[in-house]
């Protein structure tokens, strides 16, 4: 099934791929942070990981069928994603979570990422009109703002975790 007006949602679909691309490295580089500090965050932080890599190979089969050809490689994500990841670099300095303000900081960086993903999933689930391609943007914009939700609540359990004296759980790191 070839997708009408191809440049335009060919150029949708490849950014699509690239955001889910994005945010599997940005989860698991989060996920790696909260070793040391709360296992519980990294487990919930590599399943979102996981769930991002299945939802860029189902974009990617997409794209496939639709196309009839392999996606680039030199996709770049959007310039807002990008803005991001040097978030993620500009905290380099202590690379594993070592307090509660760093932690909340991840978890908004990554709720934040989610927020732009769901939007642009919005956005094209408005302006394609292939029924395939749209029902898994729309699709995709309902997981990424259930992955809001688990972030708000994540966040809310750091704010809860800070406001009783400061006592976190510390795990040791294992591999």
């Amino acid at each position: 099934m070839m997708i009408p007006d191809s440049s335009q949602a060919q150029q949708a679909l490849q950014l699509a791929i690239a955001i889910e691309e994005n945010n599997t490295h940005c989860f698991h580089d989060c996920a790696i942070r909260f070793m040391t500090y709360d296992r519980d965050v990294t487990l919930f932080l590599e399943e979102l990981a996981s769930e991002e890599q299945a939802h860029k190979q189902e974009l990617l089969e997409l794209y496939e069928r639709s196309f009839a050809s392999r996606m680039p490689a030199d996709i770049t994500p959007p310039t807002e994603l990008q803005a991001y990841r040097r978030g993620l670099e500009a905290i380099r300095e202590h690379f594993f979570v070592i307090d509660n303000i760093m932690a909340q900081s991840l978890l908004e960086l990554a709720l934040e990422i989610e927020r732009y993903t769901r939007s642009f999933y919005m956005e094209q689930t408005l302006t394609t009109s292939d029924p395939e391609a749209q029902a898994i943007f729309s699709r995709l914009a309902e997981y990424e703002e259930d992955h809001e939700s688990l972030f708000l609540k994540r966040i809310e359990m750091m704010r809860h975790k800070k406001s009783n004296n400061g006592m976190q759980t510390q795990y040791p790191l294992t591999i």
